[in-house]
């Protein structure tokens, strides 16, 4: 009874209660190699979470099929294309008569340490499914509509002409998508996966699909309860707001260079801790469908709090919210994939702002915005083509920040992005970021 009750408080949380049958995606990749907390496993442990899912009940399938299983299933899934699952993994869910999804870099397929296109038609012929993890592993949040289309088509062609094959599916590098992302997807996909847990049913959006990471904690019980609710150790994120109730002087002036209704530059779940001397600010956005909302606390020497609701339909994203000026109202827009534009509004304390985020050229990144009582904010991040593969994780900062002008640098590490920023005078900022 307390599993059902958890199973049903779980998938509640991460997008309805479960209707009719249900998929539950894991995410692999390295077997056999040590390669991160969450990215390498062994040939023994894969073998141990197959046969535990089996003796649970629980019945396997294919990512084209994620949201139409005839039962509950568990969708297998490795990323990247390196060859030692091939040599690995294969053979142990062969011997167990286990499918599985192979999404691979097809920029990579025959480079050392990759698999060849001969063994990805051995894997197909035994029921494995091959799809897109992109032609480079670009961070597709980072590219303008044009590199995004070809970034996303140049892989399904690649697999087209070597396999036979057309690859329906994607997984998102890194986890990382956008709507802009979703809407370049949905013109020559029918589905695409990112990183975020929770379960896959046929109200969850198809260009947004959750995939559960794989951890150290899988070789227990852990695994089964995953399984069936989808949940995994990032759900910790979302406990880290709540965790600093420190207030200062309330602040009843908002920052303009928050977007309180953000839909466009925003995946599923997102959160941000900023912090200075004496003062931290945190940001966490969530999104379901069309549905977005949004938490914002700052906390420190000043306080302040604001949570917004919205709801989108293509291009325009309307909203509500309330916080330290009292009720919040706006929106924002999709500047035609390449960005967004907001404004808002607060009839009690008369504040108003508006600002926009745009791409004007990939890996560039330019945001400006303006309240009537916080004064000019604005920005630029340029990704520096230093390590293409892992999606130029490096970046160069420049912000004016309340008639501060600050320079610095940021780091992506996985779906993680350490951010470093100062005035070399008195101030220094640092932000921590989460996203998928």
């Amino acid at each position: 009874m307390k599993k059902t009750v958890m199973t049903l408080l779980a998938s509640f949380a991460l997008g309805g209660l479960p209707v009719h049958a249900e998929s539950v995606a894991l995410v692999y990749h390295r077997v056999g190699a040590s390669n991160g907390m969450t990215l390498g496993v062994e040939a023994q442990s894969l073998r141990e979470h197959i046969l535990r899912l089996k003796d649970s009940g629980h019945s396997f399938a294919v990512a084209s099929q994620a949201q139409n299983c005839a039962d509950t299933c568990v969708l297998v899934t490795f990323d990247d294309g390196y060859r030692d699952v091939y040599e690995q993994a294969f053979p142990v869910l062969k011997e167990l008569g286990v499918p599985a999804t192979f999404f691979v870099i097809t920029s990579k397929i025959g480079t050392e340490g990759f698999v060849t296109w001969a063994e990805l038609k051995e894997m197909q012929a035994a029921g494995w499914e091959i799809q897109s993890h992109t032609a480079n592993h670009a961070r597709l949040i980072d590219l303008t509509p044009e590199d995004l289309k070809a970034e996303l088509q140049k892989s399904q062609q690649a697999i087209q002409e070597n396999l036979g094959t057309e690859a329906k599916c994607v997984a998102y590098p890194f986890g990382v998508h956008d709507q802009r992302v979703r809407n370049v997807v949905s013109e020559t996909y029918t589905c695409g996966f990112g990183m975020w847990m929770g379960l896959n049913g046929d109200t969850t959006d198809p260009f947004a699909l959750h995939r559960p990471f794989i951890s150290p904690w899988d070789g227990t019980s852990f695994l089964n309860f995953k399984a069936s609710t989808g949940m995994d150790h990032t759900l910790s994120i979302l406990l880290l707001p709540l965790l600093d109730w420190q207030l200062g002087t309330p602040n009843p002036v908002r920052n303009s260079s928050i977007n309180p209704f953000p839909y466009t530059l925003f995946g599923d779940i997102e959160y941000s801790l900023s912090a200075s001397w004496g003062q931290r600010e945190h940001t966490l956005r969530y999104r379901k469908n069309d549905f977005s909302a949004q938490l914002n606390l700052q906390r420190g020497n000043q306080s302040n709090h604001e949570f917004t609701v919205a709801y989108h339909l293509e291009p325009v994203s309307v909203g509500v919210g309330y916080g330290n000026g009292g009720v919040l109202l706006g929106g924002s827009l999709n500047l035609w994939n390449r960005g967004e534009t907001y404004g808002y509004y607060q009839p009690q304390s008369g504040q108003y702002g508006f600002g926009a985020e745009v791409l004007p050229i990939s890996y560039l990144r330019v945001r400006g915005s303006y309240g009537n009582l916080d004064g000019l904010n604005a920005g630029a991040e340029y990704a520096l083509p230093l390590v293409e593969s892992e999606g130029r994780p490096y970046r160069l900062n420049l912000d004016y920040d309340h008639q501060k002008w600050l320079a610095g640098g940021s780091a992506y590490f996985g779906s993680f992005k350490l951010k470093v920023s100062s005035d070399f005078q008195t101030t220094v900022k640092l932000k921590f970021s989460a996203l998928w």
